[in-house]
């Protein structure tokens, strides 16, 4: 029997062949796609992480300014009250050496009213050393006749409390000074539905005998000045 030749290089090929290619496969590709995936991952958890982070420090902060905000408001409100029923509102009320009671002011206000048909309403106030008189006058009432209301609504008052009159003074040492220390104050706010000279600002101090005035239509600027300076302290 013949013998079959052969190359030498069938042997190579063969050699070359027998050997283990290397491919691509596509589980290899899911792996490596899975680990390109897997190194994202936390990437988009730390970004997330961040987001939510961030929120809580918003929140948090609102929560931090809200609630300082009420504690000032708290603390801003309990000195107001203190001011005004506590020490500090005592100071500056002290040295009054004779009260106006709510019983006087009961009583000028009835003889007022009686006094005057042109008063459509009238409200007493005591602040401290300031008595606040708020009338309404009728439409059609001068502003004339406006303030001798308002000055016998004051003098009402000091009838009411039965003091002497000071002397040379319309008015008694409820509305002067006592021992240096001054009494109470008047202002007066007038108002009225219809006339140009309405609202009207008076005021007599304790230093003073008469009262100062100013309209709305502004005839004295000083005494403007005077009355809103009064009223911003009210």
């Amino acid at each position: 029997m013949a013998k079959k030749f052969e190359f030498d290089d069938e042997f190579e090929y063969e050699d070359d062949y027998s050997k283990p290619v290397k491919k691509s496969s596509s589980k290899t590709k899911g792996r490596s796609t899975k680990k390109k995936e897997k190194d994202k991952t936390p990437k988009q958890k730390n970004k997330k992480s961040i987001k939510i982070a961030g929120k809580q420090v918003k929140l948090s902060f609102v929560i931090i300014t809200c609630l300082v905000a009420f504690i000032l408001f708290i603390g801003i409100y309990c000195m107001i009250a203190l001011m005004e029923k506590g020490p500090i509102y005592k100071n500056r009320c002290k040295g009054i050496e004779t009260e106006i009671t709510d019983s006087d002011l009961e009583t000028a206000k009835a003889s007022i009213i009686k006094d005057y048909s042109e008063i459509e309403s009238i409200d007493y106030e005591i602040a401290c050393k300031q008595l606040k008189i708020d009338i309404k006058v009728k439409s059609g009432t001068s502003y004339k006749t406006a303030e001798t209301i308002g000055e016998d609504a004051a003098k009402a008052v000091d009838t009411a409390v039965g003091l002497k009159k000071a002397e040379k003074s319309a008015y008694s040492t409820l509305f002067g000074v006592v021992d240096e220390e001054s009494q109470y104050e008047v202002n007066l706010y007038i108002t009225s539905d219809s006339g140009d000279d309405y609202p009207i600002y008076g005021t007599k101090t304790a230093t003073s005998e008469e009262f100062g005035y100013t309209l709305a239509s502004v005839k004295d600027d000083e005494s403007k000045q005077k009355a809103l300076e009064t009223k911003e302290e009210e």
